[in-house]
């Protein structure tokens, strides 16, 4: 994937459900299209997360 070789920081728009919302700046550590899996890293939490793709709504670089 571009974004994770460039090591860009980027947007998440994440949906996880019952009308929760996250919007999360972060890089992205690995994605693993196997088990449709996307980790990042939260630049302002310093915390790694993982998402489905599908909680994904939006990627903005």
């Amino acid at each position: 994937m571009e974004l994770q070789k460039s090591n860009q920081l980027i947007r998440l728009i994440v949906n996880k459900g019952f009308g929760v919302k996250l919007n999360i700046p972060c890089r992205i550590i690995q994605a693993d299209e196997q088990s449709n899996k996307l980790t990042v890293y939260h630049v302002d939490e310093k915390q790694v997360y993982s998402f489905t793709l599908t909680e994904i709504e939006e990627i903005i670089e």
